[in-house]
């Protein structure tokens, strides 16, 4: 029985913190996105192509 609470308890703890971790990821991409215009950083190699998303024809 005590190996089954303990069981029980650290399968609770673990999915508690997986949980946190994907808020705290989730949160991180979100404030990332929101100030992404602040934290552009330039490409030191040489830009190769210019790839544009038009967003009236979707293409």
């Amino acid at each position: 029985a005590r190996i089954a609470a303990d069981l029980i308890e650290l399968r609770n703890k673990s999915v508690f913190a997986f949980l946190m971790f994907n808020a705290l990821f989730v949160l991180i991409v979100f404030l990332l996105q929101l100030n992404k215009d602040q934290l552009h950083v330039v490409w030191p190699l040489g830009v190769k192509t210019n790839i544009t998303f038009v967003e009236e024809t979707s293409e």
